[in-house]
């Protein structure tokens, strides 16, 4: 009698099939079962997967600062949503009562943030969860320092780091401290220049694939991991001193744009072991619609040029970039050169754009 092979019955459905199925829940379900399989959540950064996913990105967090009459300043932090979800506390009204509350760094659903206490008048630092609502207060930072960055990557771990960077060009070295989550408690340390160049760090940077990236004026990304310690020097594919120059995350790739005159050059890091650059996309500045900048304010008060332009974000999953020129905050679409409205801001104010991906894990930080 002949003897018929029998197959294992599966135990788990294939890649392919399971992002099939993802692709087709909303992104508020996606990112809920994020939080209960490492495996799916992993998809949502796998550069082949993440394009057929739903855009995780819900909207973005910017920080106006306002000089006031009688020359003092005052911030206030507003949201712009891009998504249906309203049941994200956006307004941060579950931190204790605060002053001239700032957000200084936002990463993967966290936010660092800067406040005034209205009692002892010193500054305190809080990382938070505005998705769960759960925060946790930093010891106070080295004052003589300047620049932060937060580092979170929920695939690795719950914990957090935040670097403190000293902006001063140093021959051979710059001071740095290190706050992580899992010790409560800031480090000092130093970070080394191996080829004894004075590198000057173009501030803010992009944290990337556990890494915290920084644009140097001398056409260099240098990455630093969370010790502070730098793990990579990345050529930038043009080498030109005089320009604007901007880096961000999108789509899996680190990417470039580079500003000269009125043209602008976007590039995606393809190949980030081997340094190899491809020029995704090229604009004409003059292209961009804008209005005229509002009057209601005193002529002397503005802060910014009618002609001001910077791109202040990099849509983290869509081919967009989101644009200040002049008054209006625009989203620019890569791939259909289209531009897109999505609010007035007064020239008076000076503004700070983060974009906010909300994570919905039960604890971070340890809490």
């Amino acid at each position: 009698m002949a003897h018929t092979t029998m197959k294992p019955p599966p135990t788990k459905l294939v890649d392919d099939l399971v992002v099939e199925i993802l692709s087709r829940v909303p992104a508020k379900s996606l990112m809920r079962f994020q939080c209960i399989s490492r495996a799916w959540l992993a998809f949502t950064s796998d550069i082949y997967y993440r394009t057929k996913l739903p855009a995780t990105m819900s909207g973005l967090f910017y920080t106006i600062s306002t000089w006031n009459a009688d020359t003092s300043w005052s911030s206030d932090i507003q949201y712009l949503s891009l998504s249906v979800d309203r049941t994200i506390d956006t307004t941060l009204s579950f931190l204790p009562p605060l002053q001239n509350l700032d957000i200084l760094d936002s990463c993967n659903g966290l936010l660092l943030c800067k406040s005034c206490n209205a009692k002892s008048e010193d500054d305190c630092y809080y990382v938070c969860n505005p998705a769960t609502k759960k925060w946790i207060t930093l010891p106070k930072p080295d004052e003589s320092l300047d620049n932060f960055f937060l580092a979170f990557d929920p695939q690795v771990s719950h914990h957090f780091h935040v670097l403190h960077f000293d902006d001063g060009v140093k021959r051979t070295r710059t001071k740095l401290e290190i706050f992580s989550s899992k010790t409560g408690e800031w480090v000092h340390s130093q970070v080394h220049w191996e080829d004894n160049m004075a590198y000057m760090l173009s501030f803010p940077g992009v944290f990337f694939d556990g890494i915290v990236h920084m644009l140097s004026a001398e056409d260099y990304v240098l990455g630093f991991d969370h010790k502070g310690n730098i793990c990579s020097k990345i050529k930038l594919p043009e080498t030109e001193s005089f320009g604007n120059k901007w880096i961000g995350c999108s789509g899996g790739y680190l990417n470039l744009a580079f500003k000269r005159e009125d043209k602008i050059k976007f590039w995606i890091l393809k190949d980030y072991c081997n340094n190899e650059w491809v020029l995704k996309h090229s604009m004409d500045v003059e292209t961009i619609p804008h209005k005229e900048r509002s009057k209601t304010v005193d002529p002397e008060f503005y802060l910014q040029d009618f002609d001001y332009f910077d791109i202040v974000a990099f849509h983290p999953d869509l081919d967009v970039v989101f644009l200040q020129v002049g008054d209006e905050l625009l989203a620019y679409h890569l791939n259909t050169a289209r531009t897109e409205e999505l609010v007035s801001l007064r020239c008076e104010w000076l503004a700070k754009f983060y974009t906010y991906s909300p994570c919905l894990l039960d604890s971070f930080g340890g809490i």
